[in-house]
């Protein structure tokens, strides 16, 4: 390429400037933190802190406030049903099971389960696929619902709960480098 060839994109670059990326209506986070189409993001952090729960409380306010989708594959939040109660007490507001103080009413759960449906896919290999949790087999799946469903952010929680086949002679920072240009 010429600086010729750039000169459109350059142009528009210099009047807009780079994407501000998404505040999803957070306006403390929406500082330091601002996602986009396109990039992806790890929550690294110590066991038992909170970064799953932040995750899905973030998920929720992209699908609330930009109309994201998600795939989600989440292998330790199984059986799936009890991860997507976790989602709809973020969503309404109250607590899920019985004898909490001012719990969800079931029509409440119901239609926080129907919103979901309009914005969740689940993504889990198969019982009988051989690859089972493979990194390339999660991704396929996502792929998948990319193109079928117009996912537009993919959360993979937790990473060491994928079944990881690193090649003998590879060290494992190669390994999770080469894995992350997979992504």
């Amino acid at each position: 390429f010429t600086p010729d060839d750039l000169a459109d994109d350059l142009a528009d670059y210099y009047d807009r400037g780079s994407s501000p990326g998404i505040g999803a209506g957070t306006t403390g986070i929406a500082a330091v933190y601002r996602p986009m189409p396109g990039l992806w993001t790890v929550v690294n952090g110590i066991p038992g802190n909170g970064k799953s729960s932040w995750l899905d409380w973030y998920a929720h306010c992209l699908m609330l406030t930009e109309g994201w989708r998600f795939a989600v594959c989440s292998p330790e939040n199984h059986p799936t049903h009890r991860h997507l109660s976790k989602l709809i007490r973020i969503h309404v507001g109250k607590p899920f099971h019985e004898g909490a103080t001012a719990r969800m009413s079931r029509a409440e759960m119901e239609d926080a389960r129907a919103w979901f449906a309009e914005r969740v896919r689940f993504v889990a290999p198969h019982e009988d696929d051989r690859g089972g949790y493979s990194l390339d087999n999660v991704l396929d799946l996502c792929a998948a619902e990319i193109r079928r469903f117009g996912v537009k952010g993919v959360i993979i929680d937790p990473w060491n709960e994928l079944e990881h086949h690193r090649p003998p002679g590879v060290r494992g920072d190669e390994y999770i480098a080469q894995s992350l240009i997979r992504l």
